[in-house]
């Protein structure tokens, strides 16, 4: 943030943090939680949650209304009291809509209230000078005195009970500060501070606020996760490439003010194909128009890529824990929009109906699931998913839940879509040395589609293809020179490679994959009969052991 702003971090709150736990104490926030809604042995996780959220947000009101006083022009008497004033009237906003935000991501539903607080309540805020401990003394006892309301409500669905209902109680409660403050902040009595406030701005949790409007701030990029390929380099997969690109758009349309994307869709995309058939360079493809149409659009966003590795461990249900804060951490509580690739979605899966399911598997499904039912995150329009396997190797709940919008993938498998691919993409740099006529490319591309090669193979092959060609030894002058002159002497230096060359490199090369695939399924079907062999000799000696232990009774 340059001059004309501020950013805050837990760094900045490690003051104010210990006055708003010592102010919950007092009030007996922690001892109320746990009579209203007491857990089995005390307090909850719900409760640590939320008390934890009410530390932060209220050591924010302080630092806020501190920091920007200190940015406010010089006033005296009423004028000074006006403007500090404004600066807690300012905090309550900022922090309460920040803390209701945050406690949106914890609760089960979404909260909804009709207006603030009205201007008598939020007056018993002011009057306190920026960073005073009485504030955060004042937001203590009026949280207390909420829960209290709340635990003989006349409306029976609002009386707390259980620790679950603890989270939208209090993300009510921030809801109806952070708007009663704003409308309060509103008053033409604060007109000139609220102008001055609007010449800089507040970069706090992933949101920008200038004046009593606030944005998503603009995140940086991470250009390391995606490959470098758009939508023009796919060939074949053209229905899922679309249906992709089509929900990228929809998720760009969501309205953060209102938190929900006005067009309803389905944000999970399924894609199931063989391995080699592109599903990985196609959703690659899908991330960067993402990435692309929302910048063009001002709109902050991010695409997220989940790797086994980001995720299992071999601590017991750390895999499970970890899925949920990937969800609920980068997906849900960016603030932007979020687009995520999961690949080989079947591996994390086990079959609910395996005798040998480890509770660690159950968790990982418990979690997955929660993404597909909206039970984790809500499916409001914020993200989308891409996710693909190579088989159906499932059970049926999994697979009606990932694959209500199914897409068979295959890459290329026309003769048109091998040439496409091969000259027009993958060889267009050495064009000048494939001299190939139209029918001898027609050749080419039937016999792509007769040796059943795949998108990957076609990849692997014509890297051999350009090595051939570029198969020379450079004169020593290549090695002085720059790049441009190394490329223009490989290309005076390189040979053809004719329609009847590539010919045959395609069919060593089809040979050779042909018989790697025999040795790998021969080696599979060893490693699968040692496992019988196993599990057979297991029996027979655990048989073995029950009659002895029989007989020695």
């Amino acid at each position: 943030m340059g001059p004309s702003g501020f950013t805050l971090d837990e760094n900045d709150l490690r003051q104010e943090i210990p006055l708003m736990q010592t102010a919950l104490r007092r009030a007996g926030v922690a001892e109320l939680m746990r009579t209203l809604a007491p857990g089995p042995y005390g307090l909850a996780f719900p409760h640590l949650q939320t008390l934890a959220e009410v530390e932060r947000a209220g050591a924010l009101v302080l630092e806020i209304a501190k920091r920007l006083a200190a940015r406010m022009p010089g006033q005296v008497g009423v004028a000074r009291d006006r403007a500090v004033d404004f600066c807690t009237l300012f905090g309550l906003f900022a922090a309460g809509s920040l803390a209701a935000d945050r406690l949106a991501t914890l609760g089960d539903a979404p909260v909804q209230i009709r207006a603030g607080f009205p201007s008598s309540r939020i007056g018993g805020f002011l009057g306190t000078d920026p960073g005073d401990p009485e504030l955060a003394w004042r937001l203590a006892e009026d949280l207390a005195e909420f829960l209290s309301r709340h635990q003989d409500h006349p409306d029976p669905a609002r009386r707390i009970r259980e620790p679950r209902q603890l989270v939208p109680c209090v993300q009510a409660w921030w809801m109806l500060i952070a708007r009663g403050a704003r409308e309060m902040a509103s008053d033409a009595a604060f007109e000139p501070y609220r102008q001055a406030a609007e010449g800089f701005s507040l970069e706090v949790s992933g949101r920008v606020f200038r004046g009593l409007e606030s944005t998503p701030a603009l995140p940086a990029e991470d250009p390391g996760d995606l490959l470098p390929v758009t939508p023009e380099d796919i060939v074949g997969n053209q229905d899922y490439l679309r249906a992709g690109m089509r929900l990228a758009r929809d998720v760009a349309g969501y309205d953060f003010e209102q938190g929900q994307n006005p067009k309803r869709f389905n944000p999970v995309l399924f894609a199931l194909g063989p391995p080699g058939c592109g599903k990985t360079v196609t959703a690659h493809a899908i991330g960067n128009y993402f990435l692309a149409f929302c910048r063009e659009r001002g709109v902050p966003a991010r695409f997220l890529v989940i790797r086994r590795t980001d995720w299992a461990s071999s601590y017991q249900n750390a895999s499970a824990q970890k899925l949920i804060e990937i969800f609920r951490q980068d997906v849900q509580a960016f603030p932007g929009v979020v687009g995520v690739y999961w690949p080989d979605i079947d591996t994390a899966f086990a079959a609910r109906t395996d005798p040998g399911l480890r509770s660690e598997e159950r968790n990982i499904l418990g979690a997955s699931f929660g993404v597909f039912d909206g039970t984790l995150i809500p499916r409001n329009g914020k993200w989308f998913l891409l996710c693909d396997a190579n088989f159906l190797n499932m059970d049926e709940a999994t697979l009606s839940r990932i694959s209500q919008d199914p897409y068979r993938v295959a890459g290329p498998t026309t003769s048109e879509d091998f040439i496409h691919l091969m000259r027009d993409k993958l060889l267009h740099e050495w064009s000048e040395l494939l001299p190939l006529s139209e029918d001898e490319w027609q050749e080419v591309g039937r016999r792509c589609v007769e040796l059943s090669l795949s998108g990957r193979n076609i990849e692997a092959l014509c890297r051999k293809i350009a090595t051939e060609i570029e198969d020379v030894d450079p004169p020593e002058a290549f090695y002085h020179s720059d790049f441009q002159s190394r490329r223009r002497i490989l290309k005076e230096l390189s040979r053809p490679v004719p329609a009847g060359r590539m010919l045959e490199i395609m069919e060593a090369f089809a040979r050779f994959e042909k018989e790697a695939e025999a040795a790998a399924q021969q080696q599979r079907f060893r490693e699968r009969v040692q496992e019988i062999v196993f599990h057979l000799s297991a029996q027979k000696a655990a048989t073995g052991l029950g009659e002895f232990a029989a007989s020695d009774g």
